[in-house]
């Protein structure tokens, strides 16, 4: 049998010597954290990296099966094993550049409402709708934003008496769209009697919209105290209301964090602060190769809990409304999404939103999703689709208005 010479043994327990192999390991670690001021870290850096621990596992294991170190032996050599699925999946890919993110909170918790809401627009400004930024030439602007973080609804007339307020994330705020084209806007001009107000902003889920209600005065806001309000509701704000791996490394990590105690809706800061040890957990893995590939989010499926803690903060959203305008009606509105397929959530919803007397109006079947009418992004309603889900919308509170006046006659 052939043996090493002296001069390749040498080398082996150079390289296999856990402490070469840790300092190599520390100084990738160091460059990386460098590669990475400019905000993303280059992919030959990313595979030093995974190289240099991929080194450090296989010395830690050599030295365990030379101790006879077996249970420390097994768990090095897992890893390592681990890391060679991942640098096959981080291949696969094609080796992206891997982005570096601050997940710190901008503003301190409480300090203005931006902070308590999460996010929103800038007020007395106009946005570029593509790149977020302000505007401040009325020719290029797109998005008119007043005092009180609304996105205007132009032409309101004085002699209407009710109030249409509109809840929501970008279907309700209008991306994309003028401001005359926005969903509150359409309605306003095809009801004739109602004074429309935009509440929502790109982004929102349940939680950004309870945060809203809860620290904005909306009678102060809101002259009419009669009329009706309108949570616009898509399946993907119960991802953004529960904060998955997902939705919090992209955009919502700076969300309101609510949870349910027994049957009370509680308020602890936001999900970057009030579940610390989750979320640090998702910055650190959301990332990997394999998420990114296989496509994995956490938690996988939404459970009985999260359904029931979505359905408690819209009772908490209702009564806001309510302590603010009590002969107003709440409707929260399931709205035809092109981006998420149907699924359970919104028949698993349903049944919560019975059980605490809320009023729904489903319109997810009352419109054919095709290109026709969606913007260029794929994914947004254009004009023409509001204008026909907002004439089926009055069509359904015409009819419980109607039906109400009916058994209030008979009573």
């Amino acid at each position: 049998m052939a043996t090493d010479s002296p001069a390749t043994n040498r080398l082996k327990q150079f390289f296999l010597n856990p402490l070469f192999s840790g300092l190599l390991f520390l100084s990738s670690a160091v460059l990386y954290k460098v590669d990475g001021t400019d905000g993303s870290i280059t992919p030959l850096m990313v595979l030093a990296s995974y190289l240099s621990l991929a080194l450090l596992l296989i010395s830690i294991f050599s030295r365990c099966v030379r101790k006879d170190w077996w249970i420390a032996g097994n768990i090095s050599l897992t890893l390592a094993l681990l890391l060679s699925v991942e640098i096959g999946f981080y291949l696969l890919l094609g080796i992206p550049t891997r982005e570096v993110k601050d997940f710190a909170t901008e503003k301190p918790f409480g300090q203005s409402l931006e902070s308590l809401v999460g996010f929103l627009p800038e007020p007395n400004v106009r946005i570029d709708p593509e790149t977020g930024h302000q505007i401040w030439s009325d020719y290029d602007a797109d998005y008119t934003v007043d005092n009180h973080y609304r996105r205007v609804t132009p032409n309101h007339q004085q002699q209407n008496q009710k109030h249409a307020l509109f809840l929501g994330g970008s279907f309700t705020f209008g991306h994309g769209l003028e401001d005359d084209q926005t969903l509150p806007a359409i309605f306003q001009q095809v009801s004739e009697e109602y004074t429309a107000y935009n509440y929502g902003f790109n982004g929102f889920g349940t939680n950004n919209v309870l945060a809203r209600v809860q620290n904005q005065n909306l009678a102060d806001q809101i002259p009419e105290k009669q009329g009706v309000a309108f949570y616009i509701f898509i399946e993907d704000h119960m991802a953004r209301t529960i904060g998955t791996m997902d939705r919090y490394a992209k955009w919502v990590h700076s969300s309101p964090y609510y949870y349910l105690d027994g049957k009370t809706v509680i308020r602890d800061k936001d999900f970057k602060q009030g579940r610390p040890v989750l979320s640090w957990i998702y910055e650190h893995i959301y990332q990997l190769a394999i998420i990114q590939y296989l496509q994995i989010d956490f938690p996988a499926v939404m459970r009985a809990r999260h359904y029931e803690l979505v359905g408690s903060m819209i009772k908490e959203i209702e009564t806001t409304y309510h302590s603010h305008f009590p002969d107003g009606n709440f409707f929260v509105v399931f709205y035809p999404s092109p981006v998420h397929p149907p699924s359970e959530e919104v028949s698993q919803l349903k049944p919560r939103l019975t059980d605490r007397n809320i009023s729904y109006i489903d319109l997810k079947g009352a419109i054919d999703y095709n290109q026709r009418y969606r913007l260029e992004d794929g994914s947004h309603p254009n004009s023409e689709a509001h204008r026909i889900l907002i004439h089926k919308l009055l069509s359904h509170i015409t009819a419980e208005s109607e039906s109400r006046n009916v058994s209030t006659a008979g009573y």
